[in-house]
């Protein structure tokens, strides 16, 4: 007998804009038989909570009293589908949209615009489909996982997307709308083409995995697309960016690990930043706008560490959080776990002027 994976969807806050005097409105359950999750949520400006996922056979999608069971495109992939759903302010879904594979499709992130359309990007193996405007596409890998950006409209409809990949394995970490478009994030390996119409947008990364950043207009065609080149170096995994996200001003922020000697200037400039030792992994942030402003990078020569998120305050302060593990030098504060080589998670604040840190295992710093 299998074992029993519940999803829960908690909406936690009657203000998402506070961190104080939180309230728990409601708690729901969705899922199966098998292993379900929950990969992003966001709201849009309704109040309604979009949330991406997957699930593995069979599961009912719908947290409310109704019964909305759906089972995996290619009964064969028992690596399950994607979902997406829209649920209104009392947890109720108003629609709920399926992605199916027949090897394996993942989930990575979730992104609201100003119109309430969502945005949602992962990766899959093998052939995707996918019901974009009311016709059954399909989207073939290129051989290992390929990197998809998809667009959903107010009601659930999938109004276009986009894969990228070669040989080997790209994947997406993160998807941001802006004002004008939207951010995709994460890192290729080798050639690829982000739009095959047009070479330049083409981008060369080394066989390990360089971070990408790219930019689409809400029609789905590409704007830019930048490689932060890495040396080639072999690691056991990729430099990649896991998050980005933009400030009042427009520009673009983004953080992730590297390893070895990466450029993080993507125009014709260069600014290469060498890891603390060329094995283990360091967390970066940097800052670009239509040219390349600043890269802090913080790690040691014994143990990996990794910035996963970011958020922006109205301040323009920059909060971000991952792991470390062993002694890490944080601008003059050093850090460390116990023992060396266990990760622990942290949490850091940029500031203009200044960087401070503020838990390490839930102990103020």
């Amino acid at each position: 007998m299998g074992k029993l994976y519940a999803l829960y969807l908690l909406f936690a806050f009657t203000a998402f804009s506070t961190l104080e005097a939180q309230t728990v409105q409601w708690a729901k359950r969705v899922g199966g038989p098998h292993e379900d999750k929950i990969r992003s949520v966001a709201t849009d400006g309704d109040g309604n909570l979009v949330v991406l996922g997957s699930f593995a056979t069979t599961a009912d999608l719908n947290p409310g009293d109704d019964v909305n069971p759906f089972s995996t495109l290619y009964p064969e992939n028992y690596l399950g589908d994607i979902f997406i759903s829209k649920l209104d302010e009392n947890g109720d879904a108003l629609w709920i949209t399926q992605i199916g594979c027949n090897a394996g499709i993942f989930p990575s992130d979730l992104s609201v615009d100003a119109q309430g359309n969502s945005y949602v990007s992962g990766q899959f193996m093998g052939s995707a489909q996918m019901n974009i405007a009311g016709t059954i596409s399909t989207f073939t890998s290129s051989g290992g996982y390929d990197a998809f950006i998809a667009k959903v409209d107010t009601n659930g409809n999938i109004v276009w997307a986009k894969s990228v990949g070669a040989g080997t394995d790209d994947f997406t970490r993160t998807v941001h709308a802006t004002a004008d478009g939207v951010l995709l994030g994460g890192y290729i390996s080798q050639t690829v083409a982000f739009d095959a119409n047009d070479p330049q947008y083409t981008l060369n990364a080394s066989e390990i995995g360089d971070p990408f950043l790219a930019k689409f207009d809400f029609n789905g065609n590409v704007v830019w697309s930048s490689i932060f080149q890495g040396d080639g170096d072999w690691v056991a995994v990729p430099n990649e960016i896991t998050d980005v996200t933009t400030d009042a001003s427009g520009n673009i922020i983004a953080v992730g690990r590297f390893h070895s000697t990466v450029d993080f200037d993507p125009g014709s400039g260069s600014h290469q930043v060498a890891s603390y030792a060329q094995n283990f992994g360091d967390s970066f942030i940097v800052k670009l706008s239509a040219h390349y402003i600043w890269t802090r990078h913080f790690g040691n020569t014994s143990q990996d560490g990794q910035f996963t998120s970011i958020a922006i305050d109205q301040g323009g302060s920059i909060f971000v959080s991952g792991v470390f593990a062993g002694p890490t030098d944080f601008d003059g504060q050093l850090l460390t776990t116990s023992p060396d080589y266990f990760a622990t998670p942290t949490f850091a604040v940029f500031r203009p002027m200044e960087i401070c840190f503020g838990q390490k295992n839930g102990a103020e710093r």
